[in-house]
């Protein structure tokens, strides 16, 4: 390929690309005969002085200048930028045919986001074309176009067919593409999935006894639909992966086929409480969501054999995903177990919830934590002998020896305490003030100008309530000494 060493090769590129732009009706921003292509041509040059002063990954092997094709491309890149689409489109239509090997999935976006700008359909022969670049295998391809055609609103049925792998395809040495070809099965379900919810519908809408043989036969789509779409994804479980969108659906079909024991295996085997295919156990890669469906999964369908096992889904759940809106749930029935409480730290349970920005604000903890507290602040009345106070007490100091540098600065801010709070606020403050009393000393700043807020307001709150409580009766745990 010829490269840039002169005036003729920049001329051949400003007259490409201005017969580019007169024939997609783009105009110029100069008309003056003398400066034809002046626009064009600062364009070029500031693309390629950034491209070389970059010196960014060159399309082609250049080295010691760039060349025609390179400066198209980065042109290109410019357009797509500025949102100048006809030209984008029309230099991309020059440069693809220059592009060297591994430039096939940039040529693909760029391919789909020009068609969705600029409303254009994927003709069928540049799908085939796209499936024959080497580092891309047709089924990448395949999922790419049928996600845009499904989001540019066509037919369901010409979605489908680019889903259709090649007849005969290249084998690639050296490539996997057995998750490619799971990902287009299960795009090809969720396409079946799709009629059978069109069909549910219109079968919804069939009420009238004139209606039931068209009834019965939306019916009898309705069906297939359904079994073609979990045959589709049938398996898809056993390779690991995120395959939330398509589990969901999956499970939805099973349970309203009353299939709950088939329901159950696939949640499980997502979850990775089996072992897959190829007998490795996957339980050290579980992905929290996979975990969170199995527990609502045994939420909406209780059994007593099932109540050991969703407890412990829970836990796991809660134990990758501290910060989870379950831990709550995890808490109460560790507390409404009296079993569990010897075995159980609900305490601990309790500050790694609060360790996390989300629930600083959030009265729920707050409040459980200051109960926990006050349990232990109870063990230290001379009538108070229990062991389980005792295991509560270190629950705590063992908590806290790891937050005491920094959860004050982090919760207990006086500077934060605004004048004029509301009385959800307030109820917030009182519990935090509490928990503050009980952690740090009864003269620390936050809960003293907590103390100063509740005078103000008319309303008692439960968190004012709960504070001045247990400023009057119980003392600072001490958990230095």
């Amino acid at each position: 390929m010829a490269l840039y060493s002169g005036e003729e090769n920049r001329k051949a590129v400003l007259q490409i690309l201005h017969m580019l732009l007169a024939s997609c009706g783009e105009q110029l921003e100069v008309t003056d005969k003398d400066e034809d292509g002046l626009f064009l041509s600062r364009l070029i040059d500031d693309t390629s002085r950034e491209f070389y002063g970059r010196r960014l990954a060159c399309p082609t092997t250049v080295e010691h200048n760039y060349d025609v094709t390179s400066v198209l491309l980065a042109v290109l890149r410019e357009c797509l930028i500025t949102h100048r689409w006809l030209v984008a489109l029309r230099v991309l239509m020059t440069v693809v045919h220059r592009l060297p090997k591994h430039y096939g999935r940039t040529v693909l976006q760029c391919i789909l986001e020009l068609c969705s700008q600029l409303s254009l359909s994927l003709p069928d022969s540049l799908v085939l074309q796209l499936k024959t670049y080497a580092e891309l295998t047709e089924y990448q391809v395949a999922v790419e176009c049928f996600m845009w055609q499904v989001a540019a609103g066509q037919r369901l049925s010409a979605c489908r067919a680019t889903l259709a792998p090649l007849a005969r395809r290249r084998p690639v040495q050296g490539r996997d593409d057995l998750r490619d070809r799971l990902l287009v099965r299960a795009y090809d379900g969720l396409a079946s999935y799709a009629q059978y919810l069109d069909a549910h519908r219109t079968l919804g809408h069939l009420i009238s006894d004139s209606e039931k043989e068209l009834r019965d036969e939306t019916s009898i789509r309705m069906k297939a639909c359904a079994r073609d779409a979990l045959e589709k994804w049938d398996g898809l479980v056993d390779f690991p992966g995120v395959w939330d969108v398509f589990v969901v659906k999956q499970v939805e079909l099973m349970e309203q086929a009353e299939d709950l024991d088939g329901a159950e295996d696939v949640l499980l085997k997502y979850a990775g409480h089996r072992h897959r295919s190829d007998d490795r156990d996957w339980s050290t890669e579980v992905w929290p969501n996979a975990l969170h469906l199995l527990y609502a999964f045994y939420e909406r369908h209780p059994h007593p054999d099932n109540e050991r096992r969703r407890l412990e889904v829970l836990e796991q759940l809660c134990s990758l995903v501290p910060s989870h809106h379950l831990t709550l749930t995890l808490y109460g029935t560790w507390r409404d177990d009296v079993a569990m409480k010897q075995e159980k730290d609900r305490i601990g349970l309790l500050f790694g919830l609060l360790d996390y920005a989300a629930w600083r604000d959030d009265q729920r903890p707050w409040r459980l934590l200051c109960r926990e507290l006050i349990h232990c602040a109870s063990s230290l009345e001379p009538d108070h002998t229990s062991s389980q106070f005792t295991a509560d007490l270190d629950a705590v100091r063992r908590a806290w020896t790891v937050r005491k540098d920094w959860w004050p600065p982090y919760h207990f801010i006086d500077a934060c305490l605004s004048s004029l709070p509301s009385d959800e606020t307030m109820s917030l403050i009182g519990f935090k003030a509490s928990v503050a009393h009980l952690l740090l000393s009864a003269s620390n700043s936050y809960t003293l100008r907590a103390l100063s807020l509740a005078d103000c307001v008319t309303v008692k709150t439960k968190g004012v309530s709960q504070l001045k409580k247990v400023v009057r009766k119980w003392s600072t745990l001490l958990l230095d000494s």
